[in-house]
């Protein structure tokens, strides 16, 4: 455990993130997937030998500190805390020590609200602490809860340790004190706080390591489910089953049938689409009149229904997502789609988009207007980059040096489109290459407002919603979509996006067998492509880590 409690205390930066730094698509035809079926993956063949990324130590992201506590201590109100929300920078980034103090209240914050009620205590514990050696609650509420917040059996040290830290401060008059101080200190443990997965020799190769089968455990759980192994998947790890290819895939296909499988996948879109900064939107109400605080929260809700509706209640293929007119909306939102709010309220309810309407896919709807746009303005440029550098895994060359970014003004009471602006400044032959590669995606979405209001002028001006693609071209923000579906490199980019967020790295050119193969196994199908980067090498295998 050596380097794991000192990277608690370390400040790094972030060094990667779903959907960058992107990679080029390989060449070569892709693979193609009935809409209507999804095929059982066959198991991962590597054709040529793969180079695997070191092992070590995942630092939990917010959102499965939150679950992880929840599943604890049985409390579904408690929010998630941390430094980092993406799955490769908590993988990859370290933790100030704002951070660290910030985890040691919300720890104390937590144990006092449960061991302060009778009720919860006594639910919590399965027992009533004695003040007596080696009392038998105490033992066996620390090897239960410790199984669990560890994500493994406590070894004989630490039960020694956690049963005199029990001891020493629990008093006849507060016997529950002990344990509610033991809790504190599970709750701050870099057992607890990060996932440690370092590995152990591979007999039939010496190069590599596997992870273990308790690591497999926790790595499955918070790949799948976004939180941590239920008692029936750390059984099946202590018995050695998920290091063997049968029980594993059994497992595997346990979990994605299970209800937080839904919260896992989805986790992973909320990811891999900047989903939370919905939460925090802001938008100037001089500029957006329809911007509300209650909007962003919506707008979420509304966008990750609409993805868990495709993958789960549909086909379940991720070329669906891009062209569905299946979505959500609550009386707030209907009115910003112009459909009719009458019998809504506050709660999302299914709705059909018009099909003669001007949206369908998720980049119709207002989240993803909404999180490419600035606080007063659209941006073509910054929509059109999401999709060239996350949906398509396409670099886009930063400016030149000395490059003015910023658009040219209108000229004195000249009133002009976005679109107008951005062709002129695309005349500077150094901006020209990369808003020709960006902006002609944007403007299909220039029809939409910087929170997802349809419109059909700017300034009193018609609006240009024409477009292109690497050849195809579109006139609307629905042929755009269209486009995208049949992107020969939409497959390829997510399948690295999903393998990135399941290894908590960004692919190295080795990768590229173990890569190739989940797009073969999966197809387009979302939870085939789950199953496939589980039973891959880059998934079970690793190369030792350095320094721990």
């Amino acid at each position: 455990m050596r380097g794991v409690a000192l990277a608690m205390v370390l400040t790094t930066a972030c060094v990667g993130e779903i959907g960058g730094p992107a990679v080029s698509p390989p060449a070569g035809p892709r693979p193609s997937a009935s809409p209507s079926a999804r095929p059982s993956p066959s198991p991962t063949q590597t054709p040529q030998p793969v180079v695997l990324q070191p092992a070590g130590i995942r630092l939990l992201t917010v959102s499965q500190y939150a679950y992880t506590v929840q599943e604890l201590v049985g409390d579904a109100t408690i929010g998630g805390v941390g430094q980092w929300r993406s799955s490769i920078a908590a993988a990859q980034g370290g933790v100030a020590l704002t951070a660290v103090e910030e985890y040691e209240s919300v720890g104390r914050a937590i144990a006092q609200v449960i061991f302060g009620d009778a009720v919860r205590r006594e639910a919590l514990a399965g027992c009533v602490p004695a003040v007596q050696v080696a009392d038998p609650c105490t033992l066996t509420f620390l090897a239960a809860f410790g199984r669990k917040a560890f994500r493994r059996s406590l070894t004989a040290e630490e039960m020694t340790r956690y049963t005199a830290l029990a001891e020493g401060a629990r008093s006849p008059v507060n016997p529950w004190r002990g344990l509610e101080i033991a809790v504190v200190a599970l709750l701050q443990s870099p057992n607890f706080l990060y996932r440690v997965e370092l590995g152990e020799p591979d007999p039939t190769d010496r190069t590599r390591v596997r992870f273990t089968s308790i690591e497999m455990a926790t790595r499955l759980a918070y790949f799948l489910w976004n939180g941590p192994p239920d008692e029936a998947l750390i059984r099946a790890a202590e018995r050695g089953e998920l290091l063997e290819d049968a029980p594993l895939r059994a497992q595997v296909r346990r979990m994605l049938e299970d209800p937080r499988g839904r919260r896992g996948i989805v986790a992973y879109f909320a990811d891999l689409l900047n989903a939370d900064n919905l939460l925090v939107l802001e938008k100037d109400p001089t500029w957006v009149p329809g911007f509300t605080p209650t909007v962003g929260p919506a707008l979420r809700e509304q966008l990750l229904r609409t993805v868990e509706s495709v993958v789960f209640d549909g086909t379940g293929d991720y070329r669906d997502l891009f062209d569905t007119r299946q979505t959500f909306v609550n009386a707030e939102l209907a009115r910003l789609y112009d459909l009719d709010p009458a019998g809504l309220g506050r709660e999302l309810t299914p709705v059909m988009l018009p099909a003669s309407g001007p949206r369908a896919g998720i980049l119709s709807l207002g989240a993803m207007m909404a999180l490419h746009s600035g606080l007063a303005n659209t941006s073509p440029t910054l929509r059109g980059k999401y999709v060239r550098n996350v949906l398509l895994c396409q670099k886009t060359p930063a400016p030149p040096p000395g490059v003015v970014a910023t658009l040219p003004e209108p000229r004195p009471g000249e009133l002009v489109t976005t679109r107008t602006l951005l062709s002129r400044h695309q005349t500077e032959p150094r901006c020209a290459s990369c808003h020709g590669f960006m902006d002609p995606i944007g403007f299909a979405l220039e029809a939409f407002d910087p929170i997802g209001k349809f419109r059909t002028t700017q300034n009193g001006l018609s609006i240009d919603t024409s477009g292109e693609i690497d050849g195809a071209l579109f006139n609307d923000a629905r042929g755009l979509g269209r486009a995208l579906r049949d992107h020969p490199a939409l497959l390829d980019c997510f399948t690295r996006n999903t393998y990135r967020y399941a290894t908590g790295h960004i692919e190295a050119p080795g990768e590229e067998p173990v890569l190739s193969s989940i797009a073969r196994a999966s197809g387009h199908s979302v939870p085939n492509a789950f199953e496939a980067i589980a039973m891959s090498d880059g998934f079970r295998f690793a190369v030792p880590a350095e320094g721990l």
